[in-house]
């Protein structure tokens, strides 16, 4: 229903016909055939619109519901021929930016067009997200698996413990070591753990002196691990894992290949401060009496139960 401003006696004739009009398109009318594919006579003069609507109604069988502010000053063009109930009211519709939708069996309802259909559609900076076919071999851990992920130590290697492929050494879940917070070292498909390639933006990263010596009680001996960057997490983009199909332009391994792409800087400046600690004093150890005395006065980083690991991190960089 319309509401009606005071437009004088002329005004309120119209209005009322208009009224007329959105109340009598929807009354019932004998509906001639259910498909609306079925070809009427149809013979309507060149008129107004709101007219040439309650005519096709009359010639159909449809019942058409519509406002009718919608109508104002818009006429129909002559329709003449076998047509079907659609082909008609489209080509009554052309050029008045209105359009159709069923409500019903035999009823429809005309609205304004929410966009001409041909028109093309400008969108502004609009991200995408999806995922590529990567070839078989290859996984991906984007930026958004990252920070969904649990941090852990913060290292790459972290980030890997959900892929099969990937097998870590047991010895970082050592309870005798729980201020630990050195990079696992990983296997991938049964190679040694210093047979990777660790790479950050295709620059090497591996510890090529002694990556297998962990003895630091030597005076002799240079501890290493695999890694020779224990490279955080949050100033990466996304970590590429190969484990199979690698491509030619890898080598200097014979296990996989980790590569890591940091993040690029933007025009904005962030900071990020974070903690993490875990104490000796929160476990509760269980061991045997025979083990006692040697395990309290071991010096060796392998059997260290008196620990404090206390990480602080902060940073400021262009995210």
């Amino acid at each position: 229903m319309s509401i009606f401003p005071q437009q004088g006696l002329q005004g309120c004739r119209r209005s009322a016909r208009l009224l007329w009009l959105s109340v009598g398109l929807a009354v019932s009318l004998p509906a001639l055939a259910s498909d609306h594919r079925t070809r009427h006579s149809i013979d309507i003069a060149r008129q107004p619109l709101s007219t040439a609507l309650m005519a096709l109604a009359q010639q159909t069988g449809l019942q058409i519901s519509v406002e009718s502010q919608l109508l104002l000053n818009l006429n129909a063009p002559a329709v003449q021929g076998e047509l079907s109930a659609e082909q008609a009211l489209a080509k009554l519709l052309k050029g008045s930016q209105l359009e159709w939708i069923y409500i019903g069996d035999d009823a429809l309802m005309v609205q304004r067009a929410t966009r001409p259909r041909t028109d093309p559609v400008r969108l502004g900076n609009t991200k995408v997200p999806g995922e590529l076919s990567l070839p078989q071999g290859e996984t991906r851990v984007d930026r958004a698996t990252i920070e969904a992920m649990p941090a852990g130590n913060g290292d790459i290697t972290s980030l890997l413990r959900s892929h099969p492929n990937v097998q870590f050494d047991d010895a970082q879940l050592s309870s005798k070591t729980p201020g630990e917070i050195g990079p696992a070292n990983i296997s991938i498909n049964g190679a040694q753990f210093y047979q990777n390639a660790f790479l950050v933006d295709g620059i090497n990263m591996n510890n090529d002196i002694d990556p297998a010596e962990y003895r630091v009680q030597l005076l002799d001996a240079v501890p290493g691990r695999s890694q020779g960057l224990a490279l955080d997490t949050d100033l990466l983009e996304n970590i590429t894992v190969l484990d199979s199909n690698v491509p030619a332009a890898y080598g200097g391994f014979n296990g996989g290949v980790i590569d890591a792409q940091t993040r690029a800087p933007t025009q904005a400046l962030h900071g990020k401060f974070s903690v993490q600690t875990t104490r000796s004093a929160w476990t509760q150890y269980h061991v045997d009496e025979s083990e006692e005395q040697r395990m309290e006065n071991s010096a060796l980083p392998t059997s260290s139960p008196s620990s404090t690991r206390s990480p602080f991190v902060a940073r400021c960089r262009a995210t």
